[in-house]
């Protein structure tokens, strides 16, 4: 049969279960879905989902240190905002270009939140050191956009010149999965070096008043 997605192969044996049922005896035969295809739908279906509950299970582990750190709900939503943006934008492509969300494009959310992530915690903590030498806080964030926005432009370069590298595979999921990462790179670093610090100015400049 043609590969028609595991979602219309699922709804397929859910009816051709209920055909079973309503004309067939269970207690003279008994009859189960198998085969190699069926096998890996399931697989992919496990893989997918322990994906989505591992990003979930690290989205609160990031809100509760953040706020143990900060003891601020307002920095926590800081923190988690600028590497959510570019997830959502992501899964809308993802959505909008019809690609499928298999164990290897879901891959792509758990190592795009950790790399925004890394981008974040090097700003903030910048920014803290800055603040701390007492200066004020337009010139630390003049500072902190030189000692570390251009490290992480260079970082971004270098992650996306070995992420572009799959894009020259022919294998579909691997093309995808660079593909996808690349996008979202580069989201993530609009958004830690333009929304970040509007985000970060509309709270610490609130404190200093």
């Amino acid at each position: 049969m043609c590969d028609i997605g595991s979602y219309i192969v699922k709804e397929q044996n859910i009816h051709f279960e209920d055909f079973i049922k309503s004309h067939i005896n269970s207690n003279d035969i008994e009859i189960k879905i198998t085969g190699a295809a069926h096998l890996m739908d399931r697989n992919n279906e496990y893989m997918v989902t322990n994906m989505a509950q591992g990003f979930l299970f690290s989205i609160i582990v990031i809100i509760i240190l953040t706020y143990f750190l900060h003891k601020s709900w307002r920095m926590v939503l800081v923190f988690i905002l600028p590497n959510l943006i570019p997830l959502i934008i992501i899964a809308g492509i993802m959505g909008f270009a019809g690609i499928e969300l298999k164990a290897a494009t879901s891959l792509v959310f758990s190592i795009a939140f950790g790399v925004a992530t890394d981008d974040t915690i090097h700003f903030i903590s910048r920014l803290k050191i800055e603040l701390g030498y007492g200066k004020s806080l337009i010139y630390a964030f003049k500072r902190t956009y030189f000692e570390t926005g251009k490290p992480i432009l260079l970082t971004t370069f270098i992650l996306m010149g070995g992420f572009v590298s799959l894009m020259v595979s022919d294998f579909q999921s691997t093309f995808y999965f660079g593909f996808l990462i690349c996008i979202t790179i580069v989201i993530a670093v609009i958004a830690d070096l333009f929304l970040l610090p509007v985000l970060l100015f509309w709270i610490l400049g609130k404190r200093k008043k």
